[in-house]
């Protein structure tokens, strides 16, 4: 996978470029994950535990290629958000917040 961070602080709102590979492994320093592939395929983001984020995480389709090559969101040890264990973005330039609570997200 190939990701860059952009902004000029990469804790507080800097955003993750995903510009290639199957498979994107969150860091606790994410707060937005932008998938804007070179070549667009089908992505997937697997999120930490919830309670490794101190804020929301916006996933979003920068290509506007979602509906042709979806991203697939997951998280990590069994959690859930409202009640689901995956999240497809599959609409040109989608997006999900994924908000953290104690165990598991709720979307907005």
């Amino acid at each position: 996978i190939t990701a860059s961070v952009q902004g000029d602080t990469p804790s507080a709102y800097a955003n993750t470029i995903v510009t290639s590979g199957a498979t994107y492994n969150s860091l606790n320093t994410d707060t937005r994950i932008i998938v804007d592939k070179t070549v667009g395929s089908a992505t997937s983001v697997v999120l930490l535990a919830s309670d490794s984020y101190g804020q929301p995480i916006l996933v979003k389709d920068g290509k506007g290629d979602a509906d042709l090559n979806p991203i697939t969101v997951t998280f990590t040890g069994g959690e859930l958000m409202d009640g689901l264990s995956s999240v497809t973005i599959n609409t040109p330039f989608g997006f999900y917040w994924f908000n953290p609570l104690d165990a598991g997200f709720y979307g907005t």
